[in-house]
């Protein structure tokens, strides 16, 4: 009986850990330049907040280096767009970089918001291989 309560706790355990990792967003290959892109999301993204994080995963190591350069606003059904100010990069291993940013809306009304894609420029030619995450509350 010990056996078996430990065993249920080590994968109770194993599968909250697991669960830490932002949802898929979009799938790639993502092509990124100078000219804005549009990225539709798996499925459509509830705003908690006006906090936003964006991993993006590279395949190439080196593309990571280049994060910085990304330019990211969410666009609602409906076209309506907030644009994410960058706050902070949080480098999660050699080729996956997460942003962390805000929208211009900080008040109240930023959660409830459902967005449906995600338009993307980059100062410099990058190619994701994915991106991860959403709304932080």
């Amino acid at each position: 009986m010990l056996r078996a309560a430990t065993v249920f706790l080590t994968a109770l355990i194993g599968s909250v850990t697991g669960c830490g990792r932002a949802p898929i967003l979009a799938s790639g290959p993502i092509d990124l330049s100078e000219r804005p892109t549009t990225v539709r999301f798996v499925q459509p993204m509830l705003s908690y907040g006006p906090t936003w994080e964006f991993c993006f995963e590279f395949d190439l190591p080196g593309g990571s280096h280049q994060a910085a350069t990304i330019h990211a606003t969410l666009v609602t059904p409906s076209g309506s767009r907030a644009q994410i100010h960058t706050q902070a990069l949080d480098r999660r291993g050699e080729s996956t970089v997460c942003q962390i940013g805000q929208t211009a809306t900080v008040q109240p009304e930023a959660a409830g918001v459902v967005y449906e894609s995600l338009e993307l420029y980059s100062d410099v030619a990058l190619r994701l291989r994915g991106i991860r995450g959403g709304s932080r509350s």
